[in-house]
């Protein structure tokens, strides 16, 4: 394959094509490919909320601990290449021109034999593999795609599957009923293996229960098993103490946020599992770095990006807020997907912000503005409407205060275009 790659464009003609939620395709042709998925151990991580965050806390520990490691991982905000990661960097140009003709070849034996194309997220998938064995990883962290049990990554034979936390989401796929969804979800686990989760609620952990007991897996439940105490939430960051296999104490994550705390420990659990030393554990959570996530793009003044979209993800965000940034004056700059509870988003959003900028992205999913409007004003007195994201960012950045926080949340893909706009100015 002679030419620069841009992976944008190759993968275009997958994503209009093959979208069903069987294993069927996917297993045809990673078996086309050599079935490589069973060349490396593989961390499989799956959750309504905070499996990129685990993921990432994960894949730094392993790397620190001088372990060759592989992320895939969803949704890119900028880049397709974001989602397939080598030792902490995004998998370049070169790389992509030794995979894709083997890619292409099974790709068009898959689309024979089934009579239509490999799904967009199924060629990722089975390109991250491919990638993976080549660069003969020795660990693989797989971010289930949606739900898991019928996920294209579920081809994995993993040795450890990590469910962070359950909430209603993409219920139309899942399910409607929370019980539905953890059903989805455990269906990651595999047989004799160990299963380390952060879900809270009782009749959801026994559904976790008795697919362990199936399987013959190995279970630990956050503050059942392993637990956190002397927790210090600050603006920038946290500080925390692990008590598990190992008690540490003193541990630091750069990523703010209580709910970041989880995510670390479940990292620090799956680490324990992998024999892996305390001081290594300790540096990698702290350089640990996930975008689009309560994340920094810039301290004074502070612009904060987060891509919360769904219940969990809006409430977290809400006490990150009210616990840090009660004192400065807040403009949120926002728009959401129409599958997503504008009014439970707008509630949210109303008591933290002195001003909200609803705005657009191009995205044929985008809730009609004007609804989202009045949805806002039940909420907050302070609404504007600027369709255009490069005005409304720049009707506050041109203005703002040392001391304000400009906040743009709502979508990934809102943070996705804006990460963009900014990059282009």
């Amino acid at each position: 394959m002679k030419g620069k790659i841009n992976l944008k464009e190759y993968v275009y003609d997958y994503i209009r094509d093959g979208k069903k939620y069987e294993l069927k395709k996917i297993i045809y042709l990673l078996n086309i490919l050599g079935n490589q998925q069973e060349d490396f151990k593989t961390i499989h991580v799956t959750g309504t909320n905070g499996k990129g965050s685990t993921s990432t806390y994960i894949e730094n520990i392993i790397h620190s601990a001088g372990f060759k490691v592989g992320k895939f991982t969803s949704p890119h905000l900028v880049r397709y290449n974001e989602r397939i990661r080598f030792d902490l960097k995004e998998i370049n140009d070169v790389d992509l021109k030794y995979i894709l003709p083997d890619l292409e070849e099974a790709a068009r034996k898959t689309e024979e034999r089934f009579e239509v194309k490999p799904s967009f997220f199924e060629m990722m998938t089975a390109m991250a593999f491919l990638f993976f064995s080549r660069k003969k990883v020795d660990y693989a962290v797989v971010e289930v795609g949606l739900g898991g049990r019928l996920d294209a990554t579920n081809t994995v034979k993993n040795s450890i599957s990590v469910i962070t936390t359950i909430d209603k989401d993409h219920t139309g796929i899942l399910g409607s009923t929370m019980i539905a969804i953890a059903k989805e979800k455990a269906g990651i686990i595999k047989n004799n293996s160990v299963c380390i989760s952060g879900v809270k609620q009782p009749h959801l952990k026994n559904i976790i229960r008795q697919r362990c007991n199936e399987t013959k897996t190995r279970l630990c439940f956050l503050k059942e098993d392993f637990k956190l105490k002397n927790m210090k939430i600050k603006k920038y960051g946290c500080d925390f103490d692990y008590i598990g296999e190992k008690d540490i104490e003193g541990l630091h994550i750069n990523m703010p946020g209580r709910h970041q705390v989880d995510n670390a420990s479940l990292a620090i659990r799956v680490a324990e599992e992998l024999n892996i030393e305390t001081q290594k554990i300790r540096e990698g959570i702290a350089k640990a770095k996930f975008p689009g996530r309560l994340e920094f793009f810039k301290k004074e003044p502070s612009i904060l990006f987060d891509g919360a979209h769904n219940i969990s993800g809006i409430d977290a965000l809400y006490e990150y807020m009210r616990k840090n940034w009660q004192n400065n004056k807040v403009i949120v700059v926002c728009t959401i997907l129409r599958d997503k509870d504008a009014k439970h988003f707008y509630s949210r959003i109303g008591k933290i912000a002195d001003k909200i900028i609803i705005t657009s992205i191009d995205n044929k999913r985008l809730m009609d503005i004007d609804f989202q409007r009045k949805v806002a004003e039940e909420y907050n007195q302070e609404v504007l409407v600027i369709e255009d994201l490069k005005k409304a960012l720049d009707s506050v950045i041109q203005k703002q205060k040392k001391n304000e926080l400009l906040l743009i949340t709502g979508s990934l893909y809102l943070i996705g275009e804006v990460k963009r706009t900014i990059a282009d100015k």
